[in-house]
């Protein structure tokens, strides 16, 4: 929508194509919320954004993706100055994994 704007005010396109393209977007969007697995998919991507905790045994992938990033996070924090090397990084990410019970 904020490219809709922005192309309508630096009138790069004329309306009626601004409001075609609008149109089609809408429906595009209303017709992938009315298939069962598109809507699960997304409700389910938007239940873990807002939840924000890191799930120990979810399989969910953006529950994996916040898992992820909270053991970077924690990575970095511990190894602050010398770093993990670049050979060993998935080996100190499985073992973060390990000990903290993630899956």
């Amino acid at each position: 929508m904020i490219m809709i704007v922005y192309i309508a005010r630096n009138k790069i396109l004329n309306y009626k194509q601004i409001i075609t393209i609008s149109v089609v977007m809408i429906g595009m969007f209303a017709l992938m919320f009315c298939m069962p697995k598109p809507r699960a998919r997304f409700l389910s991507m938007y239940h873990s954004a807002i939840d924000f905790k890191v799930s120990k045994k979810s399989q969910e992938s953006t529950k994996l993706r916040y898992a992820a990033i909270n053991a970077g996070y924690h990575l970095i924090q511990e190894n602050f100055w010398t770093g993990v090397g670049t050979g060993d990084l998935s080996t100190e990410m499985s073992e973060y994994y390990k000990e903290n019970g993630i899956k």
